[in-house]
């Protein structure tokens, strides 16, 4: 069997396995242990990659090991920290292949919704992170300005995919309203079925023999 390459191409931490899943949307998720080939922090790092997509980060753990398992449908990223401390975490926007949603659209825009929440949070926290270093260099400042701005036009766009994801979600009182609305546009073309006598539509078709039938019964 040939082997895949998976979508992140960054040097990984070869004593640890390589673990990736793939869910139902067809999205690649994929651990990386190591500083991504010498730039960056040591540490675990996760990332989702849509179909024909980018890859994304979603989880960072400085001076972690760890690796992916699937708890009950649900994809969990467990890991060691810096203090040999044993942690898991369910991982946002997995949706297992098994899984068998009323609504795929809807479904995928929610999973969709929780990746980007996760990136606002990853991406708020590195800031945060930057801004408590004390005994930085003025070159250092400077380099931290600048990756806190570029991490706050992130978080910008990312707020912006979120609002826009979650408008397409239609509400209870949504769903209901356009069932209601069908139910008229069904009446009416029962009623026109009633005039004509028949129907070219086979359901209503059906709904006018089996009244037949039935005021035949009765008359007799």
């Amino acid at each position: 069997m040939k082997p895949i390459r998976l979508p992140v191409r960054t040097k990984s931490y070869p004593a640890q396995r390589a673990d990736f899943y793939v869910d139902r949307t067809g999205a690649t998720y994929q651990v990386q242990i190591g500083n991504l080939s010498g730039s960056g922090a040591w540490g675990l790092y996760l990332f989702r990659t849509p179909k024909n997509g980018k890859p994304e980060q979603l989880f960072f753990v400085p001076n972690a090991n760890g690796g992916l398992q699937i708890i009950n449908r649900e994809l969990w990223l467990s890991y060691c920290d810096e203090n040999w401390l044993q942690w898991g975490v369910e991982v946002p926007g997995y949706i297992d292949p098994d899984d068998k949603p009323s609504s795929n659209v809807i479904n995928i825009n929610v999973s969709e919704l929780d990746v980007y929440k996760q990136q606002v949070a990853l991406a708020q926290n590195t800031a945060n992170q930057a801004l408590s270093v004390s005994n930085a260099t003025k070159t250092q400042v400077s380099t931290m300005a600048a990756d806190i701005a570029s991490l706050k036009k992130q978080v910008a766009t990312l707020t912006a995919q979120v609002n826009n994801l979650q408008s397409q979600i239609l509400n209870k009182q949504q769903i209901e309203d356009i069932v209601w609305s069908k139910i008229w546009d069904v009446n009416y073309l029962i009623r026109m079925g009633f005039l004509q006598g028949k129907s070219t539509i086979r359901e209503v078709q059906d709904y006018l023999n089996d009244l037949a039938v039935y005021i035949r019964n009765v008359i007799k």
